[in-house]
C-alpha cells in the first residue's frame, strides 16, 4: 500500500486523494491544518485505545480466573457481587441525574418506528435503504407471507388477481383498526374527498361519514373533490392513501384506491462493517452526505400535501441516516502512526464520518437539525463510553463544530455496559441520541432461559433510559433492525398496533428507582452463569 506523509502520520494514497480532491472540497477547512489537526488527535488517543483494550484483557483474566477457581463448586451468596467490584468489573450506581441531550431530530425524538440496517459498501441498498421511509402496503402483503400462501392464493411474478383482492381486504380492515370511520367500514368506502377541510367518506347507498378521529386527517394532494393522495397519521407515523382510479390497481378498487403507503424505515444505520476496503465506504457516505447517488440512482424527495389547515404540509422522502462505526478493538492500516502502527478504527472511522457529514450541514439534507449521528458499538462499560464522549468532544474542536453537535448511539451489547449503564449513559449524558440493546450478552449456549436473559436486559435498558430523562431526547429501548425495505414497512404495523410512546409516557409515571436495582441484582447473577 503506498503512503502519503502528513506531519507524522502516513495516509494510504488513495485515502489521501480522496480527502483532499473530494471530502474537503466545498469545506471551509484548509487541507494542511485538517492533517495537522489529525496528527495531534490520533497521536492524543490511540495510546487512550491501548489502555482501554488492556483493561478488557485484564478483566477478561480476572473472570475467566474466578470461573476456574469456583467450577463445580457451590458458590456463597454475594461472593460473585463482590468478586466483580473488587476487580472493578462492575462500578457504583451514579446517583439520578438527567441527561441534556438536544438538537435532535424528530425521528430520534417523537417517532417510534422501524429502522434498517445496510452495510456502507454497496451503493444500490444504501440508496433502497435510504429511500425506505415509504412502503407500499399492498406490494408488502403480496409479496410476503402475511397473507398465507394457500393454494391459489401464490404470490405471481405478474399478478394473481385473487391474491390481489386478499391483500385490498387486509388492508381494508387494517385501516378499519387505525383510522376507523366514525360509521361503517374502509371494506364500504366508495369515494373519499376532502369537504369543508375534512375528510368525508361516502360508502355504500351513498351515506357520508368522517373519521372517528378526526385529528388522524392531516392533509392531501390533488383536487379536494378528486383527491389523489389522503394523508393520516397515527400513533405518530403517517399513512398515504392513494387514489388513482385509472392505475392497475385503482382500476379494480371501487374506491378508486391504488395502494396504501406507510411510513415505514424512520432511520437506517448505514454500517461501516470490517471491510478493510475503507474508501469505498467513507465515498458512499459522502454520496449520502451530498445527496448525489449517481449512477445508482436519485434520493427521494420531500413529500408534498396541502395541509387540513390550510397551507403546504412537507413531510421527509427519506430515512435519516445514522453512521455505525467501528469498536474499539479494529485498527485500520490506511492511516499510521509515528511509530508505523494502524490507528484504531474506532478514530478514523468517526473522524472520517463527522468530516464528511460538514457536507449535509452545509444542505441540512439528512439532519434538519444540524446534528450528525454515530452509533459505537461493541463498548464495554463507562471508561470507554467515557472515551467515545472524549473523542467526540476533540473532533468537534479539530472541524470547529459547535459543542454536541456529534451525538453518540450506545448499544447495550456486553455484560460491563449491561451492569454499568446509569453509568454509561452519564459518561455521554449531553450527547447521547440512541440507546438500544442486543441480545450478545445473554449467552443462548447455556441451561438458562435466553429468552429471560434477553427481556431483563431490555426492560433494565428501557427503565434506566427513562429514569435518565432519555425520552424525548433519545431513541429508547431499539432493538434488532429490519433487514429489508419490506420487512420494514411489514414492520411498521408493529408500531400502530402498539403506541411504543404512550407505553414510554406511562413508564416514566411510575418510580423508576426501585425496578432499576431489583433488575441489575437479577442481571448480576445472570451474568455469573453467561459470562463463564
Amino acid at each position: 500500500m503506498d503512503y502519503v506523509c502528513c506531519n507524522r502520520l502516513k495516509v494510504a494514497a488513495s485515502l489521501h486523494r480522496f480527502v483532499e480532491q473530494q471530502v474537503l472540497v466545498g469545506i471551509p477547512l484548509a487541507a494542511d491544518l485538517f492533517w495537522e489537526r489529525c496528527d495531534a488527535l490520533v497521536h492524543e488517543l490511540a495510546p487512550l485505545v491501548r489502555d482501554l483494550l488492556v483493561e478488557r484483557e485484564r478483566l477478561q483474566h480476572a473472570l475467566a480466573h474466578w470461573h476456574q477457581a469456583h467450577a463445580g463448586k457451590s458458590v456463597a451468596p454475594g461472593d460473585w457481587h463482590r468478586h466483580l467490584q473488587k476487580i472493578g468489573y462492575l462500578q457504583a450506581v451514579p446517583a439520578p441525574f438527567r441527561t441534556s441531550t438536544a438538537n435532535v431530530d424528530l425521528e430520534i425524538s417523537d417517532q417510534y418506528g422501524p429502522c434498517l440496517q445496510v452495510p456502507a459498501t454497496l451503493l444500490k441498498p444504501l440508496l433502497e435503504a435510504a429511500n425506505a421511509r415509504w412502503g407500499s402496503l399492498y406490494q408488502a402483503l403480496y409479496n410476503s407471507e402475511a397473507i398465507a400462501l394457500e393454494p391459489g392464493l401464490e404470490p405471481d411474478a405478474g399478478h394473481n388477481p385473487q391474491r390481489a383482492a386478499h391483500v385490498v381486504v387486509r388492508t381494508r380492515e387494517w385501516l378499519d383498526s387505525v383510522v376507523p370511520l366514525a360509521t361503517g367500514s374502509h371494506v364500504d368506502a366508495r369515494h373519499y374527498r376532502i369537504i369543508n377541510g375534512q375528510l368525508t367518506v361516502t360508502r355504500v347507498g351513498g351515506e357520508q361519514t368522517g373519521l372517528q378521529h378526526p385529528q388522524h386527517y392531516l392533509g392531501f394532494q390533488g383536487d379536494p373533490r378528486q383527491p389523489s393522495a389522503i394523508l393520516l397519521r397515527h400513533h405518530g407515523l403517517h399513512l398515504q392513501i392513494c387514489l388513482a382510479a385509472q392505475s392497475r390497481a385503482g382500476v379494480c378498487d371501487v374506491a378508486g384506491i391504488s395502494d396504501v403507503l406507510l411510513e415505514a424505515a424512520v432511520s437506517v444505520l448505514v454500517d461501516t462493517g470490517t471491510a478493510l476496503d475503507r474508501f469505498t465506504i467513507y465515498r458512499h457516505w459522502l454520496a449520502l452526505m451530498q445527496g448525489d447517488l449517481y449512477p445508482a440512482g436519485e434520493l427521494a424527495a420531500d413529500r408534498h400535501y396541502q395541509a387540513a389547515g390550510g397551507g403546504e404540509l412537507r413531510l421527509p422522502g427519506r430515512a435519516l441516516l445514522l453512521l455505525r462505526v467501528n469498536g474499539l478493538h479494529r485498527y485500520c492500516p490506511v492511516m499510521l502512526d509515528a511509530h508505523g502502527q494502524a490507528i484504531p478504527a474506532l478514530i478514523l472511522d468517526t473522524l472520517l464520518g463527522s468530516l464528511i457529514a460538514l457536507h449535509d450541514l452545509q444542505r441540512r439534507g439528512n439532519s434538519r437539525t444540524g446534528s450528525v449521528y454515530l452509533l459505537v458499538p461493541y463498548l464495554q462499560g463507562p471508561q470507554e463510553t467515557a472515551f467515545v464522549n472524549l473523542l467526540f468532544e476533540r473532533l468537534e474542536t479539530l472541524l470547529e463544530l459547535p459543542p454536541h453537535t456529534l451525538k453518540a448511539g450506545l448499544i447495550d451489547q456486553h455484560w460491563r455496559t449491561t451492569l454499568n449503564l446509569e453509568a454509561c449513559v452519564q459518561a455521554v449524558a449531553a450527547r447521547l441520541a440512541w440507546l438500544g440493546t442486543d441480545p450478545l450478552p445473554c449467552d443462548a449456549s447455556v441451561d438458562t432461559d435466553h429468552s429471560v436473559c434477553v427481556e431483563a436486559v431490555q426492560q433494565r435498558n428501557r427503565l434506566v433510559g427513562l429514569a435518565c430523562g432519555l425520552r424525548g431526547r433519545a431513541q429508547l429501548g431499539s432493538t434488532e433492525p429490519a433487514g429489508s425495505p419490506m420487512a420494514a414497512t411489514l414492520q411498521a404495523l408493529d408500531y400502530h398496533r402498539i403506541d411504543y410512546a404512550q407505553v414510554l409516557r406511562e413508564l416514566e409515571q411510575q418510580d423508576l428507582l426501585p425496578p432499576c436495582a431489583a433488575l441489575l441484582e437479577r442481571l448480576v447473577d445472570m451474568a455469573q452463569v453467561h459470562s463463564g
